[in-house]
């Protein structure tokens, strides 16, 4: 058993909305894809955080994130639209929100310390080509993605040829919802969740 594990906190979209951005994602299959969604195996998703915890954490992660999500409330994701998110990678971006900050911030005081000092082997070879504000994330926190790098966004596909090309086959598809559920997923490749860990559903607003 590998001594570390890749872990994706992620909101899991109503069925509506994930069955919305899994058709949107089919039509880029004669694209070339690379990737293409579906509701088991490449799930719709918005992460939240990720990172490499050690094996023996996971089972603490869990327990961290059952606890802390008794006192989280839905948060709104409004879309702003698909993007080129380099490197072939097709995105519905959302607004980041000071609400949606916040969350990542707890979430990351909660669980850095699980870490355990951890980066993914892939971010340690890259480490000295990337963006100073990512290698300071990544030492801090494990990810390249905080705080001010972050930006909130379902992954609809990855593509072989021209992005530009692949975005114009896109629909106008509404895929803003507010959250309901959290999961714990295991990371899969180019940035998938391959499996649920365990989910939660989130309190509604009184």
């Amino acid at each position: 058993m590998p001594r570390n594990k890749e872990l994706n906190i992620v909101f899991l979209p109503p069925t509506d909305i994930a069955y919305r951005a899994t058709s949107v994602s089919r039509l880029l299959r004669t694209h070339g894809a690379l990737l293409v969604l579906g509701r088991r195996r490449i799930i719709p998703h918005v992460t939240i955080y990720a990172s490499v915890f050690p094996q023996k954490n996971v089972a603490a992660v869990k327990k961290a994130l059952t606890k802390m999500v008794r006192g989280i409330k839905p948060v709104r994701l409004d879309g702003t639209g698909y993007k080129d998110g380099e490197r072939g990678y097709i995105l519905c971006t959302y607004k980041k929100t000071k609400s949606l900050k916040q969350l990542q911030k707890n979430i990351i005081t909660i669980l850095n310390t699980l870490r355990e000092n951890n980066i993914r082997p892939k971010d340690k070879k890259n480490f000295k080509k990337l963006p100073p504000a990512q290698r300071t994330n990544l030492i801090r926190y494990g990810s390249r993605y905080v705080e001010t790098t972050y930006s909130p966004h379902l992954t609809i596909s990855k593509v072989k040829g021209q992005t530009k090309t692949a975005l114009k086959l896109l629909p106008k598809t509404n895929l803003s919802f507010t959250t309901s559920r959290i999961a714990l997923c295991n990371s899969g490749k180019n940035g998938t969740c391959g499996t649920v860990i365990a989910s939660w559903n989130l309190k509604k607003n009184k």
